[in-house]
């Protein structure tokens, strides 16, 4: 509905059913009985949020306890149809209700250190949802999915701004218990909930699992070399058929669709992994299945034409996906492919660190005079984490490295110092992100140039990635909760 910007101005934040209800209903009704505007336009156009709390209250609970994003909806429409005739709850809630707890309970999410911070907010999820169910059983509706309340007529619902956490609060007036207020019956206490967030806060191993996966997409790598240039290539690849490459450039690198992980024959057993190429992958599938003789006499032969593989061999594992977990000793990886490896550890800090870290380092830049100390500790800290825990960093010297650049780290200025927009010096906050970058259990590398190191986080054996005898393939379920280890000696 147009309006003048004159009127619109004069309403402010008055409803229009103040100002205009007593002359313009009529003419409102009209307009809804002709179809010339919507019921709900109507409802907007005469309701009164004063005298009218059942509307008033219903939009700002849904908004303050459901969350509204079509992924949430559609897992809990998911989870609903397999699981309510069971007569299970299915809850959804807001994650500005695990934010509030964060920030009430001091638990930092720190992104940049480990993946943990998942399986926090999961468990913050969790307890928000029972603790409304539990506390506000009259407000089910708004947050058990499947349940609609029905408003009776002037019920006084005073929700606006209502903090559904107040009891948890600190210097509320409960003292920190939590009551049914139909029972009587103690819930809990500010106490029992904050020593259970603080004990998830400081565990150190929690179960981490990612998705395996083959690849099905591009045959080869994107990078294509001068006609000059493919010269100096092993196998240099043509990018058309009938096009030389000493003519036309070429591909430097073919694609994989999957791994496997054979076995060099002789006195001392040697283990590589060699990757199947997306170009032969579709023909092996067509020759039999998986397992098949025919199948295994192919992939046999397409292994065979590697030009890494020069001795005999037998295959150990016909099948390994990318980000096939893999212990190796004290080293714990993904496999990138058939010669990268990405870190599989996860980094554990202390509070006090996470802290430090948090927000874009917020701490550093609230206390300058304490700063320098404090980041010096926190490097300390993941360095001695780094040296008794990530074992693959030793490729490249890559802890030694970072443990003699100390005195380096030491001397640089809290942050990284800049003239207009050109970086002129980096700082120790700059130098820590980076390690954790690098430390990360991903594909993410840190630049420690400063430190004396060039990349820190990547993991490449050009020649093929080898394996001991000891090497555990590890199959996870995808909640982490069941795993199948297999020792390649044991194959």
């Amino acid at each position: 509905m147009l309006v003048s910007r004159a009127e619109n101005n004069k309403k402010s934040d008055r409803v229009p059913a103040k100002l205009y209800a007593a002359k313009m209903k009529p003419y409102w009704n009209q307009l809804l009985k002709q179809g010339l505007i919507t019921q709900r336009k109507f409802e907007n156009l005469t309701m009164d949020v004063d005298q009218n709390i059942k509307y008033r209250s219903l939009g700002f609970v849904k908004r303050q306890l459901v969350e509204t994003r079509q992924v949430i909806k559609l897992t809990a429409n998911i989870l609903g149809s397999m699981y309510q005739e069971a007569g299970t709850d299915i809850i959804e809630t807001r994650a500005g209700l695990t934010k509030q707890l964060r920030e009430e309970f001091d638990l930092p999410k720190v992104r940049e250190v480990n993946d943990y911070h998942h399986a926090v907010d999961a468990y913050l999820t969790t307890f928000a949802g029972q603790y409304l169910n539990r506390r506000y059983p009259k407000l089910r509706s708004f947050f058990v999915y499947g349940e609609y309340m029905k408003f009776k007529r002037g019920s006084d619902l005073k929700l606006r701004n209502f903090n559904f956490f107040h009891e948890l609060m600190e210097g509320d007036k409960s003292q920190g218990k939590v009551v049914d207020q139909q029972t009587g019956e103690l819930i809990t206490t500010r106490d029992e909930v904050a020593k259970s967030f603080d004990r998830l806060l400081n565990m150190k191993y929690m179960l981490v699992s990612k998705e395996v996966h083959d690849r099905s997409d591009q045959l080869y790598g994107a990078t294509i070399v001068t006609a000059k240039e493919s010269g100096k290539l092993t196998s240099p690849i043509e990018i058309k058929k009938n096009r030389p490459v000493d003519l036309y450039g070429a591909y430097t690198n073919g694609t994989s669709a999957f791994m496997t992980i054979i076995k060099f024959t002789g006195n001392k057993p040697k283990y590589k992994v060699i990757g199947v190429p997306t170009t032969s992958a579709v023909g092996l599938k067509r020759v039999g299945k998986p397992g098949s003789e025919s199948y295994n006499q192919e992939l046999h032969r397409i292994i065979k034409s590697n030009p890494k593989v020069k001795k005999d061999f037998e295959i150990v594992v016909p099948h390994v996906s990318y980000s096939q977990l893999i212990v190796d000793g004290d080293c714990k990886f993904t496999l990138a492919s058939d010669t990268y490896q990405h870190p599989a550890t996860q980094l554990v800090l202390s509070k006090e660190s996470m802290e430090i870290i948090a927000d874009g380092f917020k701490f550093v830049k609230e206390n300058p005079a304490t700063a320098d100390e404090q980041l010096v500790r926190v490097f300390d800290e993941i360095v001695n984490q780094m040296n008794h825990y990530f074992t693959i960093f030793d490729q490249r010297s890559n802890r030694q490295k970072v443990t003699k650049a100390r005195d380096k780290f030491v001397s640089l200025p809290t942050e990284s110092e800049y003239e207009g927009a050109k970086k002129t010096q980096v700082g120790k906050t700059e130098v820590i992100t980076n390690l954790l970058m690098g430390l990360h259990a991903n594909a993410a590398q840190g630049d420690l140039k400063v430190l004396g190191l060039s990349t820190f986080g990547f993991f490449q054996s050009s020649g093929g990635l080898n394996l001991s005898e000891d090497a555990m393939i590890v199959y996870q379920s995808p909640t982490g909760l069941f795993e199948r280890r297999i020792c390649l000696k044991d194959i």
